[in-house]
């Protein structure tokens, strides 16, 4: 049976690299592309102009060394300079940064890409499909420093299961509704199955349960309302969909490791 990956404890110099400089997170890229030799600019420069390709590069440590330009747009970020150094468990939840880096992983490993991989990206405010793929990393002499994620949304001639299209409702359902009192019947009748059916194949698919991923959405839409408006944790919380202020703070923090309040002040001061 393949063991599931488990995201390693960081270490005191992943926790410090929150921390380097603008010129350190700089030099840090710098010397990462350099190893990759006379082409490694050269990608790098191609994937920040591509107009429908989503790209990040990741070292042997996880630590993000290029995030492209339609990436930082998508995850409104203020730029790239922003994530430097920092891993995917810095950023994302732990269940997606646990996918994601395990792919990494998985790659660094074997030394084998992992090509057209296509899921939903529960991380963001999208309900479209992604075609995602994971490539190595090499310097010229074939040793591997890192990985590449590309991917691009899935076109509507693409080979994708039936089940795929049912889910995509649902989540699009749930993105539409979530700030609202929803129930699974109802996003279930909305896929066209019955609960039970719903519930097992949208765990499958999404690899969380309905309830958790409506928890997620709500989160991620609290995160950016803390850091792009000065409304109060109880409004946001109230907007979002959950209960009451402090049923949002204990979810807040038991999926990011800090509270709301807590998130805002950080995001602003570094």
């Amino acid at each position: 049976m393949k063991r599931k990956y488990q995201m390693p404890e960081p270490s005191s110099e992943k926790r410090n690299n929150a921390k380097l400089s603008i010129r350190q997170r700089k030099k840090l890229q710098l010397d990462f592309i350099n190893q990759l030799g006379p082409m490694g600019h050269l990608l790098k420069t191609t994937l920040d102009i591509c107009p429908d390709i989503f790209a990040w590069f990741a070292d042997m440590e996880d630590r993000l060394m290029f995030v492209n330009r339609l990436n930082v747009q998508m995850c409104n970020l203020r730029s790239e300079l922003d994530v430097l150094g920092k891993t995917c468990a810095d950023l994302w939840p732990a269940h997606l940064a646990t996918i994601y880096m395990g792919r990494c992983h998985q790659v660094r490993t074997t030394g084998q890409p992992i090509i057209d991989t296509v899921y939903d990206r529960a991380s963001d405010y999208s309900t479209e499909l992604r075609i995602t793929h994971v490539l190595p990393l090499k310097t010229p002499n074939g040793e591997i420093i890192g990985t590449m994620t590309i991917y691009r949304r899935a076109s509507s001639n693409e080979s994708i299961p039936d089940w795929y299209g049912n889910m995509k409702k649902a989540v699009a359902y749930i993105d539409a509704h979530y700030a609202e009192n929803i129930s699974i019947a109802d996003i279930a009748r909305e896929s066209g199955y019955s609960e039970s059916q719903f519930r097992r194949i949208f765990g499958r698919v999404i690899s969380k349960s309905p309830n958790n991923y409506i928890t997620t959405i709500r989160l991620n839409a609290a995160r950016k309302l803390l850091t792009t408006t000065k409304k109060s944790v109880t409004e946001i919380a109230a907007e979002v969909g959950f209960f009451d202020q402090s049923h949002f703070t204990r979810a807040f923090k038991r999926e990011r490791g800090i509270t709301p309040g807590q998130y805002r002040r950080q995001f602003w001061n570094e």
